[in-house]
């Protein structure tokens, strides 16, 4: 059942008073999440514990190296709390405890400390704690990073564009090593089967010319994939690059060069696919969250580079500056404010994340970023530093914002 409770928040994890309706549940840091906005006054509202930062990334790390990094765990009231157990990746990292003194033992430090023989390439992992805490027994921190090998790639990741079934596109992507010892390459693979590859090495040793093709029974749609680098490399057999793009049919690709549709396409196809180009920036973060968490949960998402055409029948176009963009900026609201006029569910989180977003979009002609909004944007820089992959950036920042949400809007 839950309990609707009037407070005003006065303790370290809200900054600031806050007035609302509360209702018990999972939230952020404790157990209660906004419900929606209401009048009237009450004593403060204790919640067990608050956990800052709530995820750890440790950014690009050169092999051999190690950095650590610090969590604060602290007991919100009156409750004894208990650190029962830390499970972490023991191959990545190590985990040290540290009762907080600053914080009259209400709490703890824990410190996360990458291995110096961690394994190269990027990871993503999950840490655990385990408490003694009846509303949060459990709570699990997003840890990643990039191990940097000797050999590198770039770009890190591979953005095809829209490519037509059957048709081929020269792209380079640079292997090299940066102690300029000498390594070979074993084997180059792709996926999916209907994407091939063919290496042609380079004037230097260290470079190397890829061809894509796209086979003509490929079907019609994003492709998601990667291209699998084998070396004789000990620390590095296998280099892993990601690529996505979108698939259009003959079609698809004339309409996009004549700038008309075609009277006949397999728009089931295209029914879940949203399109964008970099630079992926607050307001296309909130957009895609909106789209995904709100008006289609089977929306998958496509960047195309910046110099690469979309045609207006291979996806739903958003925060672009096209005529065919369904969602877009205008003079003086986000993408995402008009996206958010579509959401049938409005409450005070989302719409404090839009307005955080316009201070940010809007703030140097019509309104001023607050703290808030600037927490916002720091948090976001931070986890999504160490990648250029857009879809592995996406996805941390919409556990981000999914924090946010079932917080009530609440920045941490």
């Amino acid at each position: 059942m839950w309990n609707v409770i009037r407070a005003i928040f006065c303790f370290a994890l809200i900054f600031g008073h806050r007035q609302s309706n509360f209702v018990r549940g999972p939230g952020l840091g404790g157990a209660f999440s906004t419900k929606d906005v209401a009048s009237g006054t009450a004593q403060a509202i204790e919640t067990e514990v608050s956990l800052k930062p709530h995820f750890i990334n440790f950014g690009e790390v050169e092999k051999g190296q190690t950095v650590a990094k610090r969590l604060k765990l602290t007991a919100i009231g009156t409750t004894n709390l208990r650190l029962e157990q830390i499970e972490v990746a023991e191959h990545y990292f190590v985990a040290n405890v540290i009762a907080d003194e600053e914080n009259g033992h209400r709490g703890f430090k824990i410190e996360v400390a990458l291995k110096v023989d961690a394994p190269a390439g990027p990871f993503s992992e999950t840490m655990t704690l385990h408490t003694n805490s009846s509303r949060k027994p459990r709570i699990d921190v997003p840890v990643y990073g990039n191990v940097m090998g000797r050999i590198r790639v770039k770009p890190d990741a591979v953005p095809l564009g829209v490519m037509e079934k059957g048709s081929h596109t020269t792209n380079k992507l640079e292997v090299s090593s940066i102690d300029r010892k000498r390594f070979n390459i074993l084997e180059i693979t792709s996926k999916p089967s209907f994407f091939s590859v063919a290496v042609t090495r380079a004037k230097s040793n260290s470079e190397f010319e890829i061809t894509y093709k796209v086979e003509d029974d490929a079907p019609s749609g994003k492709v998601a994939g990667e291209i699998k680098i084998r070396t004789d490399d000990s620390n590095q057999p296998l280099i892993e690059v990601p690529l996505q793009g979108l698939i259009a049919s003959a079609a698809s690709r004339n309409a996009m060069k004549t700038k008309r549709s075609p009277s006949l396409y397999d728009w089931r196809a295209f029914e879940h696919i949203y399109i964008t180009r970099p630079p992926i920036e607050e307001d296309t973060y909130l957009s895609a969250w909106l789209i995904k968490r709100f008006l289609d949960p089977s929306a998958e998402f496509v960047f195309v580079p910046i110099d690469s055409l979309v045609p207006d029948n291979t996806g739903h176009i958003f925060d672009l500056p096209s005529p065919y963009a369904r969602w877009t900026r205008t003079n003086r609201r986000c993408t995402s404010e008009h996206l958010l006029a579509e959401v049938k569910e409005q409450n005070p989180a989302t719409k404090t994340m839009a307005s955080l977003v316009r201070q940010l979009e809007m703030g140097s002609w019509l309104v001023s970023p607050t703290s808030d909004a600037g927490r916002l944007r720091s948090t976001i820089a931070e986890m999504t530093h160490g990648t250029t992959d857009p879809q592995l950036r996406i996805n941390r920042v919409f556990t981000y914002f999914d924090d946010i949400y079932a917080a009530g809007g609440y920045i941490p």
